[in-house]
């Protein structure tokens, strides 16, 4: 191994120097500037009697805070380069507690590729990562790594962690979806965050392209006011909407929720469900495909309405025409409500009361979601068709059937119920639209 130069750091929550292997990130852990609110965490709520697990242990920038606040700390990093150095900084610091393991922990036991960058220069690596994320650092090299899942790990070695620590550059489902150990898991996700799993935890901070998820097991009663649900049909997220999410500006505590691959309707009530279930005060859904602007839940629990929604463009515009508003009014035709996009408000200012809105970034207030359960039970949101006896006519127009999407169905049945909806149009998100390719071939 290259020999490094060595430096004296502290933790600002340890009263204790520790000499490590110079590297530019330990000037950041002493003055605080990495991570605090992390660090401020871990020091809460590990005990001394802990068992945790540190994956993704890199040079050992929380292997060593960890080694100071629990019994014993498993430290998992296969690449090679930052194992060293952290078994170093062990070393360097007398610390025997610590188990360092070469282990890529995922969803299977077996081995696959680890790819890193700036291989020669450790001081410049930002580490390595199972995702292949070329553009990073330039082309990507990769090593064979052997994997494990953190259940079978446990069972051969006879362990229980009270807590485990993630950080893994994206692989954050896969290492998920090998673990079933009831303790609290402190997640780092990143804007490149590929494969979205079931899970709900607590946002503590938030960064330039990740953020902090602390979910607690199965004894952890959570303390949120807030719950983001987020229904995802293709189990991915782009990076702007993850960093959207941990740059949102919250005083209050906030929850979260992702629901892959499941129809709309369904997740949408499960979602629903799980706020009424755990005491949560608002649900606040956001969209995969939406990223908000970080001042987004604070306008709208200013605004404090039933149901309030933001101004959100259609994806896809019809020919011709510009895309459209995802609001709407309802007028009564022969008895049924026909709704159409909002092209100008009725009422002026930044608040307009509307009929219908889409999902994609709406805030709901408990007694909303109460109210439809109790009418509604389990199918607060549901696609439906209404066969008219007869055809209504719309301007030129006849229609035999109206079929509502689960949005539309939920604030129907939410007037019905006497609640309002608003739009506040303070608030601007984006809606990732259609890409169109063009490819030049000779003779253009």
């Amino acid at each position: 191994m290259t020999k490094h130069k060595t430096l004296n750091m502290r933790y600002k929550v340890l009263d204790r120097d520790f000499k490590v292997n110079k590297h530019p990130f330990w000037d950041r852990v002493e003055n605080g500037l990495w991570e605090p609110a992390v660090i401020e965490r871990l020091a809460t709520i590990v005990k001394p009697s802990d068992v945790i697990f540190d994956v993704g242990a890199w040079i050992g920038v929380y292997t060593l805070l960890l080694s100071q606040l629990a019994k014993q700390v498993i430290a998992f990093e296969p690449f090679k380069e930052s194992r060293d150095i952290l078994e170093s900084n062990l070393r360097l610091n007398g610390i025997d507690n610590v188990t360092v393991e070469p282990y890529a922990l995922s969803d299977k036991e077996g081995v696959e590729h680890l790819y890193y960058y700036n291989p020669k220069n450790i001081d410049e690596t930002l580490g390595a990562s199972m995702m292949n994320m070329i553009g990073r650092g330039g082309q990507a090299s990769y090593v064979s790594v052997p994997t494990i899942t953190i259940d079978e790990y446990c069972r051969r070695n006879n362990i229980k962690p009270d807590g485990i620590k993630i950080d893994v550059e994206g692989y954050e489902s896969k290492v998920l979806a090998g673990c079933t150990q009831d303790c609290w898991k402190l997640i780092e996700l990143h804007g490149m965050f590929a494969e979205s799993p079931e899970i709900e935890g607590e946002f503590i901070d938030g960064n330039w392209d990740y953020g902090h998820l602390f979910v607690g097991g199965n004894n952890y009663t959570p303390r949120h006011k807030i719950l983001i649900g987020m229904p995802s049909a293709s189990g991915y997220l782009h990076w702007l909407t993850v960093t959207s999410l941990m740059r949102l500006e919250s005083s209050l505590r906030v929850g979260f929720r992702i629901i892959p691959r499941r129809r709309t309707d369904r997740a949408r009530n499960e979602i629903a469900m799980q706020t009424l279930r755990q005491g949560y005060d608002y649900l606040l859904f956001i969209d995969d495909d939406n990223p908000v602007p970080p001042d987004t839940l604070g306008k709208l629990l200013e605004d404090d309405k039933d149901i309030v929604s933001v101004p959100i463009l259609a994806r896809r515009a019809k020919k011709d025409e510009e895309h459209q508003l995802c609001a709407y009014y309802g007028k009564e035709y022969d008895g049924v409500r026909i709704y159409s996009h909002i092209k100008k408000f009725r009422d002026e200012g930044y608040l307009h009361k509307i009929d219908a809105c889409g999902m994609g970034c709406t805030l709901i207030k408990r007694k909303v979601l109460e109210a439809l359960y109790k009418k509604h039970g389990e199918a607060m949101f549901a696609f439906t068709e209404t066969v008219f006896d007869k055809p209504i006519k719309i301007g030129s127009k006849e229609y035999k059937c109206r079929t509502m999407s689960e949005d539309f169905e939920f604030s129907e049945r939410a007037v019905d119920a006497g609640f309002e909806i608003w739009l506040d149009t303070r608030i601007r998100p984006i809606h990732f639209g259609e890409v169109e390719y063009f490819q030049w071939s000779e003779g253009d």
